[in-house]
């Protein structure tokens, strides 16, 4: 594996389908380490990513600033800086965030094996 370093404003962004005042950046792309992907997600308010789910892989989020809530399956879990929160694979998650408020955290997408 040869070294790998990108400053965070050299990732281009993106927002997922569904999502409403949302920016993912994907720090560490898949390939670059075998399983693994990190990314940046900020969201300001009124805003969420959108419901989803990931069947390949467990998440782990970093919350590093701001606050919103957490949707894991029927759970609703008030979050705020700094925590962290897994989400395993196959479970419907979302963030949403209240007008106002701001959320910025680290996700980590861990592949499964097979």
């Amino acid at each position: 594996m040869s070294a790998y370093l990108k400053r965070f404003d050299e990732v281009p962004s993106y927002s997922d389908e569904g999502s409403q005042n949302q920016l993912c950046r994907d720090l560490l792309p898949k390939g670059i380490v075998p399983g693994l992907v990190v990314g940046y997600n900020t969201i300001v308010g009124p805003g969420h990513t959108g419901l989803n789910h990931h069947p390949t892989w467990d998440q782990v989020f970093v919350v590093v600033r701001g606050r919103g809530v957490l949707i894991r399956g029927q759970e609703r879990t008030p979050v705020e800086a700094p925590c962290i929160a897994v989400i395993p694979a196959n479970t419907d998650h979302d963030v949403e965030v209240a007008p106002g408020d701001q959320i910025e955290y680290v996700y980590i997408n861990a592949y499964l094996p097979g």
